[in-house]
């Protein structure tokens, strides 16, 4: 008698190389993300513009207040967006980790959604076509972004603008401007 044994690999478990990618040449990209705590409810967002040289444009932190995580991370591609359009950018590429929020942008959501509203401004913003993409990236990707919303807890409730990086960030840029990889487990 012959046994035989078979071995399936799950590949979504493998390791995955996963590294920040500039836009092409005379496009930005503009990088997302929230943070927020089940315990109180507070969240918070931030995001980044960089050139396709991978060079720091602007950035901002979010500090929300009490709400959910979704709403956290729809307020912060909103306010990238907003940040975006007041620099009269085009060609913006958009990218965040949340595949919800990507779906949202790319094909609509029902007016009947809980979120419709902040969702429908931000379709409203990218309507006039100067988004040229918005793609889902690996949270390894968007460590930037997720610096930025995590820097945000320290921060005045509202919107600030960042005009220069903040120091600690610079390592991060570094990385990804030099193409460094994350290990996705």
């Amino acid at each position: 008698m012959h046994m035989v044994l078979e071995v399936h690999m799950n590949t979504s478990k493998m390791p995955k190389s996963v590294q920040w990618r500039s836009p092409e040449s005379g496009c930005f990209i503009l990088n997302t993300d929230e943070a927020f705590k089940a315990g109180n409810g507070l969240a918070w967002a931030g995001g980044l513009i960089r050139d396709s040289n991978g060079c720091w444009v602007q950035g901002f932190t979010l500090n929300i207040g009490h709400t959910d995580s979704l709403s956290a991370e729809l307020w912060g591609v909103r306010a990238g967006l907003m940040l975006a359009k007041c620099l009269s950018l085009s060609k913006v590429v958009v990218e965040l980790d949340a595949a919800i929020v990507v779906q949202f942008l790319k094909e609509g959501i029902p007016h009947s959604h809980p979120m419709s509203i902040i969702a429908q401004d931000a379709l409203a913003l990218i309507s006039d076509g100067w988004v040229t993409e918005i793609r889902y990236i690996y949270r390894e990707g968007n460590r930037c972004a997720d610096f930025l919303a995590n820097l945000s807890q320290s921060c005045q409730q509202g919107v600030v603008i960042l005009t220069e990086p903040p120091d600690d960030i610079l390592p991060l840029l570094l990385d990804d401007f030099c193409g460094n990889p994350i290990m996705r487990l």
